[in-house]
């Protein structure tokens, strides 16, 4: 297994995140977000990003080359997620998928009413309209 380590945004990881049909437009926006990324001979096949809003964070991206899949990469990213948010203090990571809930639920993440959202988490794109009102919304406490 490679080894997964935190990264900053650059254009790698806005090529990956495209690639694999997610959105991007908000990501220079100024949010604080933590990613975490995972190379195959210099090349990005994976990675993770979190936003930070006071004390809770927004699992903001996952993604993971097609060429690179079905080798439990996407666990590994989401747990290497996980670690950079319990160091930076997040007691609780939210979520919105249209595709992978299974694999979140597989992690321990567990559907979660939108009503029950922080005002932190609703105020954030992603879940104020970026992400269609039919998404899973999932939480975990860290």
């Amino acid at each position: 297994m490679e080894i997964i380590v935190p990264i900053a945004l650059d254009e790698r990881v806005l090529g990956l995140l495209v690639s694999s049909g997610l959105p991007v437009e908000d990501l220079r926006d100024g949010v604080p977000r933590l990613y975490a990324g995972v190379e195959d001979d210099g090349h990005l096949i994976g990675v993770v990003a979190i936003e930070v809003h006071d004390g809770v964070g927004l699992l903001r991206s996952l993604a993971v080359r097609p060429d690179a899949r079905g080798a439990g990469l996407s666990l590994a990213l989401i747990g290497a997620g996980e670690r950079l948010v319990a160091q930076a203090g997040i007691a609780r990571l939210f979520l919105l998928t249209t595709t992978a809930a299974p694999l979140f639920e597989r992690c321990g993440y567990v559907e979660t009413a939108r009503s029950e959202a922080p005002d932190a988490i609703r105020s954030t794109q992603q879940f104020s309209g970026m992400c269609p009102s039919s998404a899973s919304f999932m939480s975990k406490r860290i």
